[in-house]
């Protein structure tokens, strides 16, 4: 598996969309790879269920 991109780092929060697009990006960071793994589990075991 490779590296997800643009994943947002930090904990901050605000109450504008501009905050957010504003915001540094990281490549690998394990919380974005971590949420991938997650939807990949999840994809998969619908597939499963449907065949």
């Amino acid at each position: 598996m490779g590296n997800v991109n643009e994943v947002y780092f930090r904990t901050n929060k605000a109450f504008t969309k501009q905050y957010y697009m504003d915001r540094a990006r990281s490549t690998g960071d394990l919380h974005g790879q971590a949420a991938a793994l997650f939807e990949r589990d999840g994809f998969a075991t619908i597939i499963a269920n449907l065949v």
